[in-house]
């Protein structure tokens, strides 16, 4: 069964560089790069309203193996090297949507 996967990723940066790390994203245009590709139903960054340092970002996908795809691709080539100079820890939960 192919299941839908929503993904929440909480990422840590350098001490209040949240901002800087999303407007770096948004720059290099990796979000809408993701948004596109097969599969990816939403792919969406929040900054914390109490934390300069913390961004959530939300993945919802139409299946893991398509999240799984997402991974070898161009986007995430770039999101890698800004993730190297911004943030310092992350966590990722994965949930299956069944309907």
């Amino acid at each position: 069964m192919n299941d839908k996967l929503t993904i929440i990723v909480r990422y840590t940066t350098k001490s209040g560089l949240a901002k800087t790390f999303s407007d770096e994203v948004l720059k290099l245009g990796i979000l809408p790069e993701i948004r596109k590709e097969d599969g990816c139903e939403e792919y969406s960054y929040y900054l914390s309203a109490e934390n300069p340092s913390e961004v959530v970002l939300l993945e919802r996908w139409a299946s893991e193996e398509k999240q799984i795809a997402h991974l070898a691709g161009k986007a995430m080539e770039k999101l890698r090297l800004v993730k190297d100079e911004y943030v310092v820890s992350q966590t990722v939960e994965k949930f299956n949507i069944r309907k």
